[in-house]
């Protein structure tokens, strides 16, 4: 067998990692793969060829010098040894721009400041995988963040709560206020930097920074949860966080109907004169959800006006959406002509205004992608309880005879680039015309 013919041989395996290891073994494969000027050529030419030399091979520290040299993630291949061997890490670091995750070294060198620093400043959320000394370490945290807001999720509680690295977080992502530590976003030395942060941002910005984590314009300026023209950019999404725009923009019927279509029982927040509204009621009615505490459709009619829950239309749609209802209702109502006529002439749900749900699995990047889209199709939450997140197989026949829910398809993937994980993509059809396909969203 000439080298050449080795190399097609190899190309075999090249998504059989146990086959390799298997041919790696044999007598034939022996020739070539302890064969050092050959390993040395190949590697020159691509660091990640490493993984077909022999193990005294992989403990070459020039040879293994040269992979990474090529590529910083042929340090995987190298032997324990290497991993553990700092000028031969940080080669392989400089020359892949950080992209060698921090799991490929030895346990004593994720706790080195340097090699951590210089991994992190490339790839923010490789902090994971330092040791608890260095999460805890300003300097190394700041340079993660800059990087990659998010990774503040990684460091130590104490740094969580540090008002500097916060503001840097969110400036870097502002989906990264999830991860510290949520009391701090009510003191004054929060509110002077972070308002001083958002003073620098136009309205577009703004809303594409709170568009993904709308609880959070409870920390805007009050100026600006009182400007229209920002809330109603906002308001397809404020749901449940109607709550903290002004009194004035909760009388604003306009942006109290859109955060309605978001979650109805947005209507406690809403005026009291809105709440004595009948479109704003019905709308409310219309938009309840599933959540872990339970149906909570129709629900919103708990908030509506006395005189709105004496109304027989508004208590015939409450009770089709949701029979527990009937506990804010007085019983007697129920027994009524006039209330099984207005049944009988309700219709829940019309056909341009079907509303589904699309939840995504555990990978969070993947999950918010698609909630965002869910938002601008006009979606809401689907019940958890039937989603199994571990990928394992999931049954809808309760939902079969459902007036929305008539077909289910569900599909499963990875993502590379963050580790082997498991999402959904739901498929939603109903009249045999499709309402929902999340294969077409990106």
């Amino acid at each position: 067998m000439t080298k050449d013919e080795f190399l097609t041989q190899i190309e075999k395996y090249e998504w059989d990692l146990n086959g390799l290891v298997s041919y790696l073994k044999t007598d034939e494969a022996k020739v070539f793969s302890s064969d050092r000027e050959f390993i040395m050529q190949i590697v020159q030419a691509n660091g990640t060829d490493l993984k077909i030399a022999s193990d005294d091979l992989k403990a070459d520290r020039e040879v293994v010098m040269a992979a990474v040299s090529h590529r910083g993630d042929a340090l995987l291949y190298a032997s324990e040894d290497l991993k553990a061997d700092k000028e031969v890490v940080m080669a392989a670091v400089s020359s892949s721009r950080g992209r060698v995750a921090l799991t490929y070294v030895s346990e004593e060198l994720k706790a080195d400041k340097e090699v951590v620093t210089a991994v992190v400043s490339y790839i923010g959320n490789a902090l994971r995988e330092a040791s608890d000394e260095l999460k805890a370490d300003k300097e190394v945290v700041a340079a993660a963040i800059k990087s990659n807001g998010l990774s503040i999720q990684f460091a130590s509680s104490k740094l969580q709560s540090d008002v500097d690295l916060i503001c840097d977080a969110f400036t870097q992502s502002s989906g990264s206020l999830k991860y510290v530590n949520q009391n701090i976003l009510s003191t004054e030395a929060f509110k002077k930097k972070f308002h001083s942060i958002i003073s620098k941002m136009d309205k577009r910005e703004i809303k594409q920074n709170f568009i993904n984590d709308i609880q959070y314009i409870e920390h805007l300026p009050d100026h600006l949860k009182n400007d229209k023209e920002l809330i109603l950019g906002l308001a397809d999404y404020l749901g449940l966080a109607l709550r903290f725009v002004s009194d004035e923009l909760k009388n604003d019927k306009e942006i109290v109907l859109k955060a309605l279509k978001t979650d109805g029982l947005a209507l406690q927040y809403a005026s009291n004169n809105l709440k004595n509204d009948k479109d704003v009621v019905l709308e409310a009615i219309k938009n309840g959800k599933y959540t872990f505490e339970g149906d909570e459709r129709g629900m919103a009619i708990e908030f509506a006006s006395s005189d709105l829950k004496s109304d027989i239309d508004v208590i015939a749609l409450a009770y089709q959406m949701n029979e527990k209802t009937k506990q804010f209702v007085s019983s007697e109502i129920y027994e009524s002509s006039e209330f099984k006529e207005a049944f009988d002439r309700i219709s829940i749900i019309e056909d341009d205004q079907i509303e589904f749900t699309l939840i995504a699995g555990n990978d969070e990047q993947y999950s918010n992608t698609l909630n965002g889209s869910a938002q601008e199709l006009n979606i809401i939450s689907f019940p958890l309880s039937n989603i199994n997140v571990l990928g394992e197989e999931r049954k809808f026949e309760d939902f079969k005879d459902d007036t929305c829910w008539d077909e289910f398809t569900s599909y499963h993937g990875s993502s590379e680039e963050y580790g082997e994980t498991t999402y959904y993509k739901i498929k939603v059809i109903r009249n045999n015309k499709v309402i929902v396909d999340t294969n077409n969203l990106n």
